[in-house]
């Protein structure tokens, strides 16, 4: 295995890449690159947070690139170096969360993208569920109020699932009245059993 120093190199050479390149192709390539090695990699522990803060940041830029396909490989890669509460911080501290609730409330075009978002949120979810940010939650909850939305149903079913991992949460963003409208929705009468059952819970 690599040492720290030489881990820094590498991780440097792509961030580096990353912040000069404007090829499409590249910067994918070097964004996958990111994701296989932070695989067998803790992020905070044997690089520092000094550096990793500095490799958010140039996460951060592409989460607003022009391309979709890079916008949506950032927010996959983002989701493989969010590891544990440190990097939570930073993700929060950065503000990463604004472009996660950018991605996840897209058009419904942008289908890998939304996607990509929502396993990032998921992703804090699996890690502390009492991570998740407000502007999160009411990201969910603005999608699953949303009839016509491709995603209602997803972001319905993490909201339950957060609901009863960090119920105060859902409470303060007023999100058990989402949950109760729609049980009662006639669209939503497949999932109308396990919602009830997330409310009886909540009881």
């Amino acid at each position: 295995p690599k040492s720290s120093s030489e881990l820094i190199r590498t991780i440097e050479g792509i961030r580096n890449q990353l912040n000069s390149t404007q090829d499409v192709r590249l910067k994918n390539e070097l964004l996958v690159r990111l994701i296989d090695i932070s695989k067998s990699l803790s992020l905070v522990t044997q690089l520092g947070t000094p550096f990793v803060t500095t490799l958010f940041k140039s996460l951060r830029l592409l989460c607003a690139d022009r391309e979709a396909a890079i916008r949506s490989q950032t927010m996959r890669t983002l989701r493989y170096l969010v590891q544990d509460e440190q990097t939570i911080d930073l993700y929060y501290q950065l503000n990463i969360d604004l472009f996660t609730v950018r991605a996840l409330e897209r058009d419904s075009k942008y289908l890998w993208e939304r996607m990509q978002g929502l396993k990032l949120i998921k992703r804090i979810m699996s890690i502390n569920p009492t991570l998740i940010s407000r502007s999160l939650v009411q990201s969910l909850i603005g999608i699953a109020e949303s009839p016509k939305d491709d995603f209602r149903r997803v972001c319905l079913d993490t909201l339950r699932e957060l609901s009863l991992l960090n119920p105060d949460i859902i409470a303060s963003c007023n999100g058990i009245r989402t949950i109760t409208d729609c049980m009662l929705d006639p669209q939503s009468q497949d999932i109308a059993g396990s919602l009830t059952l997330t409310l009886l819970y909540l009881l």
